[in-house]
């Protein structure tokens, strides 16, 4: 029974070990799977070139920037009835008169400013209301400037006669003691001149001032009392000429016309622009040493309304060189000898030069 029992023992033990056995051994190995065929690669577009990298703004910082300007809303314009009137001032005389007028209806053609003109007595009260804004635009002449504005001989040594001279001396100075611009000369000149009748010029043969001296011994002479009493108008001849008359008396400046045409005088100191020289058939002489001063007539104004107004001095700049003496002789002539007024002149004055 013993061996029996251990027999079955063994037995079990031995079955045990053999599964034990079967448990540890590998398991077989799968079929392996057939590999695909390898296929031919497909052909490769050819790579675009890669962008070359922008360079990059370098801020030169040694340079200084400035931010770009605001723009300035426009401004709108002035209503007519908003602008100002100009204030025009002149002298007593036909050509000063006439000139008023003309600068007037000139300004009012050329822009929408109307227009008032004053006259007044003499340069002392015109300067006077130029200064104080009275007026603001007249037509004033260089060698009133320089002798009774700046009174550059007299109170400041400065002694020229050159028209050019005069003229820019007198913008520069003008500017700096009135704060008054001197825009332009108009083109003729209202100057002091000897002056005797056409047919004694044409008898003597003579030109010129210089010429007149040996005959001015014989010879009655009259002028403005301006004329003599003025440092720069017959002291200046007798100095530089050494001119004598035979009579020398000063006159009402109206009359000394008709006197020398009906032979009261024989040579009177005549304004170059008068109209009655041509109607007196008179003749006028070169101031051939240049001794008498120039009297070049330019359009002026007060420099803050200019700044302010600047439609008003591009009206007045127009008038550049635009008469001539000869022309202002014709248009002093239609109002002193046909009748014709002021602003009747002056109209002609703007269709002529086309600026109406």
């Amino acid at each position: 029974m013993k061996k029996s029992v251990k027999f079955l023992v063994l037995v079990l033990v031995m079955m045990m070990g053999i599964a034990a056995f079967a448990a540890c051994a590998p398991a077989p190995e799968a079929p392996a799977e057939e590999a695909p065929a390898e296929e031919a690669p497909a052909e490769e577009a050819p790579a675009e070139p890669e962008p070359e990298p922008e360079e990059e703004e370098v801020l030169d910082l040694t340079e200084e920037t400035e931010p770009e300007p605001e723009e300035e809303p426009e401004e709108e314009p002035v209503a007519p009835e908003d602008l100002p009137k100009v204030m025009i001032g002149t002298k007593s005389y036909t050509e000063q008169r006439t000139m008023g007028e003309f600068l007037k209806q000139l300004i009012e053609a050329q822009t929408d400013y109307e227009c008032e003109v004053i006259n007044f007595g003499g340069s002392a009260l015109l300067l006077e209301a130029l200064k104080t804004d009275e007026v603001q635009v007249c037509a004033d002449f260089t060698g009133t400037f320089y002798t009774v504005y700046l009174k550059a001989e007299e109170e400041r040594g400065i002694y020229l006669r050159k028209p050019d001279e005069v003229y820019d001396y007198c913008v520069k100075t003008v500017k700096e003691e009135y704060d008054f611009d001197i825009l332009n000369r108009i083109g003729f000149s209202n100057n002091y001149a000897f002056c005797i009748r056409a047919a004694d010029k044409e008898a003597l043969g003579i030109e010129t001032v210089s010429e007149l001296v040996p005959h001015a011994v014989d010879m009655r002479h009259t002028g403005s009392i301006e004329w003599f009493e003025r440092p720069d108008a017959l002291a200046a001849a007798e100095e530089a000429y050494g001119i004598e008359f035979k009579e020398a008396q000063p006159m009402d400046s109206g009359l000394m016309y008709s006197a020398i045409f009906e032979n009261e005088v024989d040579c009177i100191s005549a304004f170059t622009s008068d109209g009655r020289i041509a109607k007196f058939e008179l003749a006028l002489l070169e101031d051939d040493l240049g001794v008498l001063m120039p009297f070049d007539c330019c359009a002026t104004i007060r420099h803050d309304f200019g700044e302010e107004n600047p439609d008003v001095v591009d009206a007045l700049m127009m008038l550049e060189n635009s008469l001539t003496t000869e022309d202002m002789q014709r248009y002093n002539y239609l109002v002193d000898e046909e009748g014709m007024t002021n602003e009747e002149v002056a109209e002609l004055m703007l269709q002529d030069i086309g600026l109406n």
